[in-house]
């Protein structure tokens, strides 16, 4: 499946099961229906409610993400899946936009 319409498809579950996000930033190629043409959109960055995280979670693993070990935050989740040798990933910050740990805005 495209990389594209799976993150449509994700991002339009989160929608059907009442999630509240926000996307961040990476996401423009979706708006304008291409491909990447940046590094930095190979992974869509948003912000997923504390409470909410959980059904979050379950809708990764619903569409065959699995999770990356954490590596420099603990507010960051990301997931991944590979799809036709392309790697389609969703970077969650949880309840906030944090940098190292630190919260700028919840």
């Amino acid at each position: 499946m495209e990389r594209n319409k799976i993150i449509k498809r994700v991002l339009g579950e989160l929608e059907a099961n009442y999630i509240s996000y926000c996307l961040l930033r990476n996401y423009g190629f979706l708006l304008e229906n291409r491909t990447i043409l940046q590094q930095s959109e190979l992974s869509v960055d948003l912000v997923v409610s504390r409470n909410d995280f959980a059904k979050f979670e379950q809708i990764m693993h619903k569409f065959n993400f699995l999770p990356r070990d954490p590596h420099y935050s603990h507010s960051h989740h990301a997931y991944y899946r590979i799809e036709d040798i392309n790697t389609v990933s969703f970077d969650a910050q949880v309840g906030g936009v944090y940098w190292n740990d630190f919260l700028y805005l919840d």
